[in-house]
């Protein structure tokens, strides 16, 4: 076992794993000296973890800080362009336009005066003040770094408990047993614990997401017979066979991949449109390439001896690989099933090929569709009652495609007890905004990216009162089997106490994070308050690659009561209330870099600021760069800024941040919202297309904050529980039998067994 991965797993939920293995030092000096190290990042530690820690000696502590100064990016180059960037360079567009036009004619490079820097631009005089800068301001080429890291400006510590083998065995069970499917931490954390730890013989995964995590490490420790005891459905197969290819954790087209690749690969500034072409050819033919399916003999068969001993008909088989049938026959051809189909012992996978390649089949959805077409509504309710996760998912739009809405209804209600709660929670949040004409109607695609849509064309042939009786109906069926699910589940405490944070974070459904968060975990609509009047928003991106041009940016979107948005960013260093530290757009050797936005939240509510957008974007061809960390710092005290590098970057001062995950598909993010007024940060990932903050689409935004707000809360649901129950709320949880904090939210498989 990896101590140091472990270790990583127990810093995400806000604690340090100390264990009998640990050495016994007999001195608390070394822990001494290591509090107080921690409590300059920004850390205290609890009772229990203290005494612990007491018991470590120097070595193993030392160890233990390197996991935490990985976490928190403190062996990184923080150094922006600008040295002190608090105080504007006064750089133009005009200072740019002169020196691109001196640096074009080579007749006036030598004629001029001015300073030559390493990347061969010529800065001439009165143009930028050089004196100023870490790089080239032209190019944005860094060449002055520096290991500066302030310590210890924070005014809010964050609180680390203790965990031991108990506790993370505990946790690695609520993330094999997660009734949900998980975010991208989760994830990243799971798949630590497998490469760490036994898998446990006493859990049942029924996220199909989880199973291909399992499976993928049960191959590499050579245990294809266990892996195949997981399969349940041939599109289990493919959805690990194409995780492997992909590193989707969702079964994600090809044509789609694609298709995304030609976008985030081409500029969209000022590029000819034969170049443009060229350049979205050449992406999407190397991506075709990335796709092609190659495998080993011994693969093929271990894949053909899972197929062929599935324990289902072969009938049902084939009709579950329809809506894939065109991957199918991809993966059919490379795995080379045909082949063993015909040696002895594969005769179940005969069959099914034999079934599935005449298409002697029926589909369930094809008569469903069928009899919706021919308006048998009676008949198709019939069907859908047979598959009751399927009539959850199709409820919305059979209500939609019949004049008797409530027909539906109460068939749907008949079989709602059988359906999934994380299906049921989901109807009951989103009934309102799908329903709803006056509301901005806002989707996640497969890629993750965040689209308007029009409202349901037949949705204007429903009266107000009958729209409102859909929604109360629908959420009617929710509240009740939820509510009798939680009366069924006994309990032997009579009181609970429900932290009232916990009625402003939204359950995590529907809407993952799909990137990591190495130091705090927390859930996509977490609202924070303001410690005080300034926040520094920071990007850190380029650690561990080669020098070279790599231009991502960060971008502050300022949205006033009245006018039009402005944006803080590359093109636009200085606005009332808000300052960029400079463009960096080559990265330096192995040691990343570093862009920072301050904002002044008096000024923006002088200026009418509404609202302000959190984003970074990929300048540069291709997605966001992996690994590249996005989050902001606030403290009631000063925040400083180095007169000699201009360093701003203090761990202790940081609220929230988030390292962009590998398989990302966008090529930019929204990370968060600010609320001028309110001085509340709400904390979101909203992919978006585009090299810049101006690509963002208001109108999405404020859909997806519409969905956020609708989504049920943590504190609703517990209440709910409560009632349930017959449980008495407490306000003191020193006093109550069960105790849901934020602490306890923060663990989301644990809130995610609530939907058990």
């Amino acid at each position: 076992m990896d101590r140091l991965q472990i270790q990583k797993v127990a810093l995400r939920q806000r604690a340090l794993f100390i264990d009998d293995a640990f050495s016994v030092n007999d001195f608390g000096e070394c822990a001494a000296d290591f509090c107080a190290e921690m409590l300059k990042l920004g850390y205290v530690p609890d009772e229990n973890l203290l005494r612990a820690l007491n018991g470590v000696n120097a070595e193993q502590l030392a160890e233990i800080y390197s996991v935490v100064k990985e976490g928190l990016n403190l062996n990184s180059n923080w150094t922006p362009l600008v040295k002190d960037w608090l105080k504007p360079t006064g750089e133009s567009r005009i200072d740019h336009l002169i020196t691109a036009f001196v640096n074009s004619v080579s007749t006036l490079k030598d004629k001029l005066h001015g300073v030559r820097l390493p990347c061969g631009h010529l800065i001439p005089e009165g143009t930028f003040p050089i004196e100023r800068y870490n790089g080239c301001p032209f190019c944005g080429t860094p060449f002055e770094f520096s290991d500066k890291i302030y310590k210890g400006q924070g005014s809010k510590h964050k609180l680390l408990t203790l965990w031991t083998l108990t506790d993370v065995n505990k946790y690695f069970h609520n993330l094999l047993n997660s009734p949900v499917a998980m975010d991208a931490t989760q994830r990243d954390s799971l798949n630590i614990l497998l490469h760490n730890l036994p898998l446990p013989s006493d859990v049942q995964i029924v996220v199909k997401e989880t199973v291909a995590m399992v499976v993928d490490v049960l191959l590499e420790q050579g245990k294809p017979d266990l892996a195949a005891e997981y399969f349940t459905s041939p599109n289990d197969i493919l959805r690990y066979l194409w995780y492997k290819k992909t590193l989707q954790i969702q079964i994600i087209k090809p044509s789609i991949l694609i298709d995304n690749a030609k976008k985030s690969t081409s500029w969209y500034c000022g590029m000819p449109v034969a170049e443009k072409q060229e350049k979205e050819n050449c992406a999407a033919a190397e991506k075709r390439k990335e796709l092609k399916l190659h495998y080993s003999r011994s693969m093929c068969r271990i894949v053909a001896r899972w197929i062929n001993d599935l324990k289902m008909s072969a009938e049902v088989a084939a009709e579950i690989m329809h809506p894939k049938r065109g991957m199918w026959v991809r993966f059919i051809r490379a795995l080379r099933l045909n082949e063993f189909a015909k040696q002895k012992g594969f005769e179940n996978l005969r069959k099914l090929l034999d079934i599935f390649y005449r298409g002697d089949y029926k589909v369930w959805q094809g008569e469903v569709d069928k009899l919706l077409l021919k308006n048998d509504i009676d008949g198709a309710l019939r069907l859908l009652q047979q598959r009751p996760g399927s009539f959850a998912r199709q409820l919305f739009s059979v209500i939609i495609r019949n004049a008797n809405a409530e027909n539906v209804i109460d068939s749907f209600a008949q079989i709602a007890p059988q359906i999934a709660p994380r299906l049921l929670v989901t109807l009951g949040m989103y009934a309102e905004s799908y329903f709803d004409n006056s509301k901005i109607r806002t989707v996640k695609v497969i890629t993750g990216k965040s689209k308007n849509i029009e409202n349901p064309f037949n949705l204007q042939y429903f009266a107000d009162e009958d729209i409102k009786c859909i929604i109360a109906s629908i959420q009617k069926v929710y509240a009740d089997v939820t509510f009798q699910r939680f009366k069924n589940t006994p309990t032997n405490a009579k009181t609970i106490y429900i932290d009232p944070q916990l009625f402003d974070i939204p359950l995590s459904i529907g809407e993952r994070s799909a990137n990591i968060q190495d130091t705090d975990c927390a859930l996509l609509g977490t609202k924070f308050d303001l410690q005080g009047d300034k926040i520094r928003l920071f990007m850190h991106w380029g650690k561990g690659l080669p020098a070279q041009h790599l231009d991502m940016d960060l971008s502050a979107r300022i949205v006033y009561q009245t006018g039009e948005p402005q944006e803080c960013c590359y093109y636009e260093l200085t606005l009332p209330g808000a300052q960029h530290s400079g463009d960096i757009r080559q990265i330096p050797d192995q040691i990343g870099t570093a862009e920072f936005v301050e904002l002044d939240i008096p000024v923006l509510r002088q200026q009418n600021a509404k609202y302000v957008v959190f984003t970074c974007n990929a300048y540069s061809d291709g997605n966001l760069s992996p690994n590249l960390a996005v989050g902001w710092m606030d403290s009631k005290n000063p925040m400083k800024v180095s007169d000699e590098t201009g360093a701003a970057y203090d761990p202790s001062c940081v609220i929230h941040q988030v390292r962009i995950s590998s398989s990302t598909l966008s090529k930019g993010l929204v990370f968060g919202v600010l609320d001028v007024q309110t001085s509340k940060i709400t904390w979101l990932e909203m992919p978006f297309e585009g090299q810049m903050a101006r690509n963002l689409d208001l109108k999405t935004l404020e859909g997806y904050l519409q969905k956020l707000s609708a989504r049920t809360k943590i504190g609703e649901l517990l209440r709910m529980k409560a009632n349930a129950q017959n449980l008495q709320i407490v306000d003191n949880k020193d006093i109550s039998d069960e105790v849901y904090d934020y602490n306890w939210a923060l663990d989301t498989a644990k809130v995610s067994a609530l939907l058990l």
